[in-house]
């Protein structure tokens, strides 16, 4: 009677739970234990620090410009505004560097 009422509750356990594993210890007590998958690491967005290169009415800016922000600068786009007053000639650029 015993075994019977173990495999009765070891299949109920099994199709109630999904995704567990079903124990029998030499006690006869019967265990449940999910099965866990790792949780897969979630890395952060970058964040990124901007700056513009140029100073209208008269900018020159160009996109090896960036370098001499410092290392880790890189070039993203060139406009004739950029981040205010229009530029009658040339055109600013703006640089960004990874911060985290």
């Amino acid at each position: 009677m015993k075994n019977i009422l173990k495999l009765i509750l070891a299949a109920a356990a099994t199709a109630l739970v999904a995704a567990c594993v079903v124990e029998t210890s030499p006690g006869g007590s019967i265990g449940v234990q999910p099965i866990t998958s790792p949780q897969p690491q979630v890395q952060p967005a970058p964040v990124f620090q901007s700056q513009w290169i140029g100073t209208a009415p008269l900018c020159a800016a160009k996109p090896g410009d960036c370098g001499s922000l410092g290392s880790g600068w890189s070039f993203v786009r060139s406009d004739v505004a950029g981040n205010g007053a229009t530029c009658a000639t040339g055109r600013k650029v703006l640089c960004r560097r990874q911060i985290n």
